[in-house]
């Protein structure tokens, strides 16, 4: 017995962490190509970063509570460390660089597709600006002729008071 469990559980929870180890690997494969995609600033890594740890850690936590029941063993650290490095080495290198290299292209493509709407948005938003402004000349002449009309009833409406006064 290793440390109060049978040789079989032992290691069928450290293929397990293996496992586990090895899906944390392909996890962090995916923040990679969301930094090939997104901006290289400090900050942004940064909090990618903290975020993978954070989500890493919770995983971590669920694998040991579920087939651990809660107790951390060396050997499920050596598995999910293992795992991790088995998926870095081989597999992950390649896609990482694939991910990379195809990122920027990605990326490339996102910002003339980004550029295309602006366009296409813009001179929509100009178009509808220049109508507007085309409606509110109109509806300030309207007004204007309305303002004229208006004192035109007035000045008659006064004149026709001033002639009835008068007689």
């Amino acid at each position: 017995m290793i440390l109060g469990f049978e040789h079989s559980v032992a290691l069928s929870v450290t293929v397990k962490a293996v496992g586990a180890g090895y899906m944390l690997g392909m996890f962090y494969l995916f923040f990679i190509f969301l930094n090939s995609l997104w901006n290289k600033h400090t900050v942004s890594v940064f909090l990618r970063d903290i975020l993978y740890f954070c989500v890493s850690a919770v995983f971590c936590f669920l694998f040991i509570l579920k087939y651990n029941a809660g107790v951390f063993r060396f050997y499920i650290f050596a598995g999910l460390i293992t795992g991790f490095l088995i998926f870095y080495i081989f597999p992950g290198t390649a896609l990482g660089e694939y991910f990379r290299k195809h990122g920027e292209r990605l990326k490339n493509k996102g910002r003339k597709v980004k550029n295309s709407i602006y366009c296409s948005v813009h001179k929509q938003v100009k178009q509808i600006n220049v109508k507007k402004q085309e409606l509110r000349k109109k509806s300030a002449s309207k007004n204007i002729k309305r303002k004229a009309i208006k004192k035109d009833n007035t000045v008659t409406a006064q004149k026709k008071e001033g002639k009835n006064k008068n007689n």
